[in-house]
C-alpha cells in the first residue's frame, strides 16, 4: 500500500483501503487482530524463537530500477523516501 500510495498520491490509495474495508467487513476480518503488525513485531518474534535476523533497507543508493523513469521525478522521489523506510528480513538458523 505504501508504494501506491507514494506513487499515485494519498487520494488514489484511499479506493484500495475502501476495497480492503468492504473485504475485511465481508469475511468478518479485523486486521488489527491478525497478528503481527510491522517488520520490528516480526523480527523480535523471530528472534525470541532462536533465529538470527538482519534488516535490510528495499532502497539504497545506486539502485536502478527502470520503472522509476515512467512515474515522473516528483513520484520517483516520493518512492525512494518511502523504500527507504522500509526493509525486507534476512532470517537465519
Amino acid at each position: 500500500m505504501d508504494t501506491f500510495r507514494a506513487v499515485l498520491g494519498k487520494r488514489a490509495t484511499g479506493v484500495f483501503e475502501g476495497v480492503y474495508r468492504i473485504v475485511d467487513k465481508l469475511v468478518r476480518r479485523d486486521r488489527a487482530k491478525m497478528g503481527w503488525q510491522n517488520a520490528g513485531e516480526v523480527a523480535d518474534a523471530l528472534r525470541e524463537l532462536g533465529f538470527v535476523v538482519r534488516r535490510v533497507p528495499l532502497w539504497r543508493d545506486g539502485l536502478e530500477l527502470r520503472c522509476m523513469e515512467r512515474v515522473g521525478d516528483e513520484a520517483a522521489e516520493r518512492l525512494r523516501v518511502t523504500w527507504a523506510e522500509k526493509s525486507s528480513l534476512v532470517v537465519s538458523v
